[in-house]
């Protein structure tokens, strides 16, 4: 569904040669248009929501849908809007939008990309991505199609086109009129609005595409189409999920395993929560070795022998994974790289410190060297 998007206006709209030479209305739909169009610059030819959206007051009744076909073929025949065709559906491409427009967090499009026109997603996350147009092919496109007397391009154009081939024919030539108006643009109340007929082609037009396969085409593979590439991301992001799940729940059951909790306890969305954490702070297998150094402390597993039991749940894994530090002292803990700092005492010293201070932590060593150890720790 069409819908209007902020967009930013420089100072070359008001400078534009080609611009003022159209009638001030015409301006300000042509830049009602740039807010109409996809990130993609992408929008469709329907003048009738355009007049709804960009003229929707009172005052601007003056302002008919014949009007906006009018100033539609006007811009068509400038050059700012390049015409495409997708399945015998016109679409508009806006020519200077990717030259001027550059969104900070471009919108995937939802309108088919015309073939000057390509979408490259982001590696870390498919939804994210840029734009690239290629300016040397868009340049091609437009200098195929036909042009009136003055040079001007022709905004009545429209391709031959084959129901069974999924896009432009071959051959860029003008075909016959369509026996009824455009959906969106109906010219009188008399002419029925359905679907478009195609009218026969007159023996000269049938020549010029006499040489023409259009079986071969129909054994060419299409480009994947909108519903293709969502079906891939969205396949994607299921294995991912499910890789993520995996690993999480991996550190869970070893986390059960070195705090000797139960079978029954539950993996709840603060654990979960608390394991992503790790996660993306460190891999796998560091966080299986965090929690497995958590397990050997005996400050945090409740075997402080001046307190038994008492500290029982600093072991929550809301804990473990609080912040950078306690995870790598963790991990250190469980790799053993502290030296004499992987026993458990020095362990439970290096915890203690964190709450009472080097102060308080010295009463509980045995000794100054051990005191000095832990401030190093």
């Amino acid at each position: 569904m069409a819908r209007l998007r902020n967009r930013i206006v420089k100072a070359d709209y008001w400078s534009d040669s080609d611009l003022l030479a159209m009638p001030r209305d015409m301006r300000e739909t042509y830049r009602g248009l740039w807010a109409l169009a996809e990130d993609s610059a992408c929008l469709e030819d329907d003048p009738a929501t355009w007049l709804s959206l960009l003229w929707p007051g009172a005052l601007d009744r003056d302002i008919t849908l014949d009007h906006m076909v009018v100033w539609r073929d006007a811009l068509l025949a400038s050059g700012k809007l390049a015409p495409y065709f997708v399945r015998n559906k016109r679409l508009l491409f806006i020519v200077p939008f990717h030259r001027h427009e550059h969104p900070r967090n471009p919108q995937i499009n939802s309108l088919p990309l015309p073939s000057w026109l390509t979408w490259i997603p982001n590696e870390k996350d498919p939804r994210k991505g840029t734009y690239h147009p290629d300016w040397d092919a868009l340049t091609t496109y437009l200098d195929a199609l036909p042009k009136t007397e003055d040079g001007s391009y022709d905004p009545s154009y429209k391709p031959l086109y084959n129901p069974s081939y999924n896009g432009l024919s071959p051959a860029r030539l003008p075909c016959p009129a369509l026996s009824c108006p455009v959906l969106s643009c109906p010219t009188s109340k008399e002419e029925p609005v359905g679907e478009p007929v195609l009218a026969s082609p007159t023996s000269d037009e049938a020549d010029d595409f006499a040489g023409i396969n259009f079986e071969d085409e129909e054994k060419t593979s299409p480009p994947p189409g909108d519903d293709d590439l969502r079906a891939a991301r969205e396949k994607k992001r299921r294995e991912e999920n499910a890789h993520q799940r995996d690993e999480e729940k991996r550190v869970f059951d070893a986390w059960v395993e070195a705090t000797e909790r139960t079978s029954q306890t539950k993996f709840d969305d603060r654990r979960r929560a608390a394991i992503r954490k790790g996660l993306k702070m460190f891999g796998v297998e560091d966080c299986v070795a965090i929690v497995r150094g958590c397990g050997k402390s005996d400050f945090h597993m409740g075997r402080d022998p001046k307190a038994p039991g008492k500290n029982a749940a600093w072991s929550e894994l809301t804990v473990i994974f609080r912040d950078a530090a306690h995870m790598e002292q963790f991990l250190a803990l469980g790799k053993g790289s502290l030296g004499r700092a992987a026993s458990p005492r020095i362990a439970f010293l290096m915890a203690m410190r964190d709450r009472v201070g080097d102060a308080g932590v010295k009463a509980y060593c045995t000794s100054d060297a051990e005191f000095e150890e832990v401030i190093r720790g």
